[in-house]
């Protein structure tokens, strides 16, 4: 039954191009959350494309046919513990703000260095840590 479900996840990776092996994906999505829990260092703008790797995660919980399969929980698991961690660095924009879309798209986070804290200023008129 593995076979069948690497061999399936594999092909949807390739037909959403959105990688090779859904451990890089596991692993840019926790390297971008020791990023910025440690205070992350860029852009908003490099922010807003490097959360992007959790909106490819997120087409893979979404898809029915891999959640059919066991092996799939364990990616599931792997991505709520990173998830978690993520959360506590995030802090959600209020719902009548009108940000939408998904919840890791509609926030800021607690600590960042200059350049992300200029351009939440300037953006969001927000001030955070460094």
């Amino acid at each position: 039954m593995e076979d069948n479900y690497f061999f399936e996840l594999q092909k949807f990776m390739k037909k959403e191009n959105i990688g090779d092996f859904p451990s890089q994906l596991i692993n840019a999505w926790s390297n971008l959350v020791d990023i910025c829990t440690a205070g992350y260092s860029d852009t908003i703008y490099e922010f807003d494309a490097e959360i992007m790797v959790r909106t490819s995660i997120e087409k893979i919980l979404n898809s029915e046919k891999l959640n059919s399969f066991t092996e799939f929980h364990e990616f599931r698991d792997q991505v709520k513990l990173i998830d978690e961690k993520f959360k506590e660095v995030f802090i959600l924009f209020n719902k009548e703000e009108g940000f939408t879309g998904n919840w890791w798209k509609r926030g800021y986070l607690k600590y960042g260095d200059d350049e992300y804290r200029v351009g939440l200023k300037e953006h969001f008129n927000i001030d955070i840590d460094s």
